[in-house]
């Protein structure tokens, strides 16, 4: 996932990487409510927009007045709303492992966010075998909504590369998606954060750090089998409630509460 940039009006606006409900293109106040919307979108959007003032409009992503709704279609409209600030987001994650799966796979993949901005992969692949590798972490503002992660190898990230990919989280159940741009659509790399070192962990990553205890009932290949055993973090802090699975988006907020002009 890459970011690509599109100049809007003088700003820079960048676009990032489960497929979310779709929209017709074009600014979302001005169309049809979106299809998939629901009342609990509703709940979630009334919440969002009370965070939004807390916050204020420069600390909740663009200014939707500035973006260019058609760009890739439905990119904009169907783009998750994240439901954590920067700080809520390194606090959960920071000394944690993050158990997810990778979109169209059943095995699983694993992070360690290790101190200092550092992060320890160990991915799969579509056929079953696992990388290793390490890149720097930031903590940024998302184009909608609060924080995300992103990760950079290579020297410093340019300014206008820093932002964070979309994110939700449910601490009441733990779980911590991911959300990336492929092929046209949004996708979901769902999963959850744990302290424990799954013993699971040893044969496919060798090189992944043992920074706490090892949890000798959390085994298997795939994420089902390695998620019986997990012992997952929850608890963490959101600054409003949103659905992992089916998030509220940024055409959903903006169509419910269109932009002051």
């Amino acid at each position: 996932m890459i970011f690509r940039k599109y100049l809007v009006g003088g700003a820079i606006l960048a676009m990032l990487g489960t497929s979310t409900p779709a929209l017709a293109a074009g600014e979302p106040w001005k169309t049809s409510a979106p299809r998939g919307m629901t009342t609990q979108h509703q709940q979630y959007a009334a919440a969002a927009r009370q965070v939004h003032a807390q916050v204020g409009a420069a600390r909740f992503g663009y200014n939707p007045l500035q973006a260019d709704w058609r760009y890739q279609g439905d990119r904009l409209p169907t783009m998750p709303m994240s439901n954590m600030t920067k700080v809520a987001v390194s606090s959960a994650i920071n000394g944690r492992y993050h158990v997810y799966r990778k979109y169209g796979q059943n095995s699983w993949s694993v992070r360690y966010y290790a101190g200092g901005g550092r992060t320890y992969f160990c991915e799969s692949d579509s056929r079953g075998n696992y990388s290793e590798f390490e890149k720097d972490r930031y903590v940024d503002p998302t184009p909608f909504g609060l924080a995300g992660i992103m990760h950079w190898q290579g020297g410093t990230p340019p300014a206008l590369e820093r932002f964070g990919w979309p994110m939700a989280a449910n601490p009441s159940t733990g779980e911590v998606t991911m959300y990336g741009w492929y092929r046209g659509d949004w996708i979901s790399e769902p999963g959850w954060l744990q302290d424990e070192y799954a013993a699971g962990f040893a044969k496919k990553c060798p090189n992944l750090p043992r920074a706490s205890s090892v949890n000798n009932n959390q085994r298997g290949d795939t994420i089902s089998e390695i998620a019986q055993g997990a012992r997952g973090f929850r608890g963490f802090n959101v600054a409003f409630p949103n659905d992992p699975r089916n998030p509220l988006t940024a055409g959903m907020y903006y169509h419910l509460y269109p932009p002051a002009r």
